[in-house]
C-alpha cells in the first residue's frame, strides 16, 4: 500500500512539475528590463518637466507619467506572475494531480468490483462433514438450469 501510494505521489508529480521554459524565464527578464527603463525614462522626462529651460513643460510631463505607469505596471505583472506561477500554481497543480490519482483509483477499483462481484459466492453454507439438505437442493437446481450436466 505504502508503495502505491508513493507511486501515485511520484506521478502526480512529474505530471504537473511546472517547469519554467528558459523562454519563458527570458521574457520575464526582458519585460522587468523594459518596466524599469520606462519607469527610468518616465523619471527622467518628468524631472525634466520640471526644469523651464526647456520649453517642453505639459508634454514631458505626460509622457513622463505615461511611462512611468507603463513601467510600473510591467514590473508589477512580472511581480504577479512569478508569484503565482512559482507558489501557488504549482500548490494548485499538485493537489489537482493527487484527487485525478484519487478519482482513477476509486473507479478503476468500482469497475474491478463490478467485474468481479459475478464471481463471488451467492450463498454460503456452514461447514460439515456431510452436505446438508438445502446445499443438495441448490446444488442440484444449479444443474438442472444447465444442459451440459443433465
Amino acid at each position: 500500500m505504502r508503495k502505491q501510494h508513493n507511486a501515485q505521489q511520484e506521478l502526480a508529480t512529474n505530471i504537473y512539475s511546472g517547469t519554467v521554459s528558459l523562454a519563458q524565464n527570458y521574457l520575464l527578464i526582458i519585460c522587468l528590463v523594459i518596466g524599469i527603463v520606462f519607469s527610468i525614462l518616465g523619471g527622467l522626462a518628468y524631472w525634466g518637466s520640471t526644469k523651464p529651460e526647456y520649453g517642453f513643460g505639459w508634454q514631458l510631463s505626460i509622457l513622463g507619467s505615461t511611462l512611468i505607469a507603463l513601467g510600473t505596471s510591467l514590473i508589477a505583472a512580472v511581480i504577479f506572475y512569478e508569484l503565482y506561477s512559482r507558489i501557488a500554481e504549482q500548490r494548485v497543480l499538485f493537489e489537482l494531480g493527487q484527487q485525478v490519482v484519487q478519482i482513477s483509483n476509486q473507479n478503476a477499483m468500482e469497475l474491478f468490483r463490478q467485474h468481479f462481484e459475478k464471481m463471488m459466492p451467492a450463498k454460503i453454507y456452514p461447514p460439515t462433514n456431510a452436505p446438508i439438505q438445502g446445499f443438495n437442493e441448490d446444488f442440484e437446481g444449479l444443474f438442472a438450469r444447465t444442459k451440459q450436466y443433465r
